[in-house]
């Protein structure tokens, strides 16, 4: 497997293929695919922040014996966690979207560019039995599946928690801006 490391020469290749990504005649759809993601995780994390919220004022009639306050909460606390399914499914949808679209393109252009080099007529048998590459079109297929599944799984685990973090940060500065700066 091919690889690439992860320093300034490994970034630029990841943002020079992201460019072309976005160049190509899919690359509106991936954007339009990407924009979708990022609104959602707005979204989610903004249900995340008011479901903390709902469960404070749920608690807080509990604690209180208040069964009319803790009946709405629980509605408004029921329907916070359908919403926030509802968008968690969405989320998924999007990004298996944006990543089959996106290994496609790459994959066809990977094999686009390994079929306009003639690489396939010097490789002899010894070196295709010894590396135990008898398909490379279907090793390429494989390898641009584990990187796409991969990276994209990785950016958007990293965006989540920046949106996480920004957020619950918002609610801490709220409480007390004191208890914020020194957290």
């Amino acid at each position: 497997m091919l690889h690439i490391p992860i320093n300034e020469q490994g970034w630029g290749l990841f943002t020079q293929l992201v460019r072309n990504l976005v160049r190509s005649e899919v690359g509106g759809k991936a954007v339009a695919w990407f924009t979708l993601l990022t609104l959602l995780m707005f979204g989610v994390n903004g249900l995340n922040v008011l479901a903390s919220y709902v469960g404070r004022d749920f608690m807080t009639a509990i604690a209180d014996r208040d069964t009319t306050t803790y009946l709405h909460e629980a509605a408004i606390y029921l329907g916070v966690f359908a919403a926030s399914t509802v968008v968690a499914v969405l989320i998924r949808y999007a990004e298996e979207s944006l990543g089959i679209l996106w290994r496609q393109w790459m994959t066809r252009r990977f094999v686009e560019l390994y079929l306009q080099y003639p690489t396939y007529y010097r490789m002899n048998d010894a070196v295709i039995r010894n590396s135990g590459m008898e398909h490379p079109d279907q090793r390429i297929a494989d390898d641009v599946r584990n990187f796409t599944t991969t990276t994209l799984s990785f950016t958007l685990m990293l965006m989540n928690g920046l949106f996480t973090i920004i957020a619950f940060s918002g609610v801490l500065w709220r409480i007390s801006p004191t208890l914020f700066i020194v957290a």
